[in-house]
C-alpha cells in the first residue's frame, strides 16, 4: 500500500525548495499571456506563498498528505476563473480523488463554466473542497452543489474541532484563525481565513481516505456529518474577515520587566518609542506598532536571539501573540522551560 495520500492543490504553486513540502507529485502552471491565451510551463514553483501555506496546513493534519500542484495564481496573487477552469479540467485526467481549491469568484459569468467542470468532475468521483469567499455569503466554486464548501470561524485556533451540514450550501466551518505556516523561502507567516480553513477541511478529508480511495462525495458528507461538534449555525458566522478580532485570553500580568524588555525589542525592530502604558491599549499587530502579518516572523525571530529561546512557529496561533501581554506569556513559558 501506498504511503501517502494524494491530492490537487489548485493555488498559487509550492515552495519546491522548502524541505518540509518539496516532496509532491510533480506539478503544472498555467497563465494567460498578453492576448489573454492560457500557456502551459513545468514551473510550478511559489512565488506568491499562498500556495505553500495551505500544503503546510494540510501537512500539518495529514502528515502523509503529497499534493500535484496546478498554479494558477501569480506573484501578487491574482488569477483568472478561466485558469480555474483549465485546472479542473486537467485534474479530470489525474488519478487523484481529492482536490483542494482556496480559491473563490464572485464572477457571475464564471458560474456556468464552473458549475459544468465541478458537476463532470464529482460524476466521476472527484471530491473538491473549496473556499467561500471571504467578504461574501456566496461564491464559487464553493456554493455549488457539487463541491464541499468551506469557511472559517474563530474555535482559539483549535485545529481539530468543526462543524459540518451535509445540507447546506456551505457545508463545513473549520478553524479560520491566523496561525503561523511554513511559507516560501522557509520562511513563517500567519495564515487565516476560509482558506486556513479549507486547507483544514483537505487534511480532515485526507485522513478519513486513508487506505479507502473508495469513498465517494456521498460518503464523505456522511462521515463529516456523524463526527462533527455542531450541525446548526447562523450564517452570518461564515464571514470571518468581518467579525475576527484579536480578543485577548484572560492573561494575567505577573511580570512587568519581562514586558517592558519585549517592548523594547518592538521599539527597536520598528523604530519606535512606545510607552508601556501606550501599548497596551492596541493590538501587537497594527499600525501603531509597525507589526503585520509580514513581518511578526522577524520580530519573533529578534526576540528568540534576546532571550535565547526558541519558538514552535507550527503551535503558534493569533492568540497567542495578539497584544503584549499575550506574548509575554509566551516568552515567559519558554524562558521557564529553559531553567528547567
Amino acid at each position: 500500500m501506498e504511503n501517502y495520500i494524494p491530492y490537487i492543490l489548485i493555488d498559487s504553486g509550492i515552495d519546491t525548495k522548502n524541505n518540509y513540502l518539496n516532496n509532491t507529485l510533480g506539478g503544472i502552471f498555467f497563465s494567460l499571456d498578453e492576448n489573454k491565451e492560457i500557456i502551459t510551463s513545468e514551473n510550478y514553483n511559489d512565488s506568491n506563498g499562498h500556495g505553500t501555506m495551505c500544503a503546510s496546513i494540510i501537512k500539518t493534519v495529514c502528515s502523509i498528505a503529497k499534493p500535484f500542484v496546478i498554479k494558477i495564481v501569480n506573484d501578487k496573487g491574482l488569477t483568472s476563473y478561466k485558469l480555474l477552469v483549465k485546472a479542473l479540467e486537467y485534474s479530470m485526467k489525474l488519478d487523484i480523488k481529492i482536490i483542494c481549491i482556496s480559491l473563490a469568484t464572485i464572477n457571475k459569468n464564471a458560474y456556468f463554466d464552473i458549475f459544468n467542470v465541478c458537476n463532470n468532475l464529482k460524476n466521476n468521483g472527484k471530491i473538491i473542497i473549496s473556499s467561500l469567499h471571504n467578504n461574501y455569503l456566496e461564491s464559487y466554486p464553493a456554493s455549488l452543489a457539487s463541491v464541499i464548501g468551506i469557511a472559517g470561524n474563530d474555535f482559539n485556533g483549535n485545529l481539530n474541532e468543526f462543524w459540518f451540514n451535509s445540507k447546506n450550501k456551505i457545508q463545513g466551518i473549520f478553524d479560520g484563525i491566523p496561525q503561523f505556516v511554513c511559507t516560501k523561502n522557509s520562511r513563517f507567516e500567519l495564515f487565516k481565513g476560509n482558506s486556513k480553513a479549507t486547507s483544514l477541511a483537505t487534511g480532515n478529508v485526507l485522513n478519513i481516505l486513508k487506505g479507502k480511495r473508495d469513498y465517494s462525495f456521498e460518503d464523505i458528507n456522511f462521515y463529516m456529518d456523524k463526527t462533527s461538534s455542531n450541525n446548526k449555525w447562523d450564517n452570518s458566522e461564515l464571514v470571518l474577515s468581518k467579525t475576527f478580532k484579536f480578543i485577548d485570553k484572560d492573561i494575567i500580568l505577573e511580570d512587568r520587566d519581562l514586558m517592558i524588555k519585549i517592548l523594547e525589542v518592538i521599539n527597536k525592530k520598528n523604530n519606535k518609542n512606545l510607552k508601556l502604558k501606550e501599548i497596551l491599549n492596541y493590538p501587537i499587530i497594527t499600525k501603531t506598532t509597525g507589526i503585520n502579518f509580514k513581518n511578526i516572523y522577524d520580530l519573533l525571530k529578534e526576540i528568540e536571539n534576546v532571550f535565547d529561546i526558541r519558538f514552535n512557529f507550527k503551535k503558534i496561533n493569533a492568540y497567542d501573540v495578539c497584544s503584549l501581554e499575550s506574548l509575554t506569556n509566551l516568552v515567559k513559558g519558554l524562558i521557564k522551560n529553559e531553567l528547567l
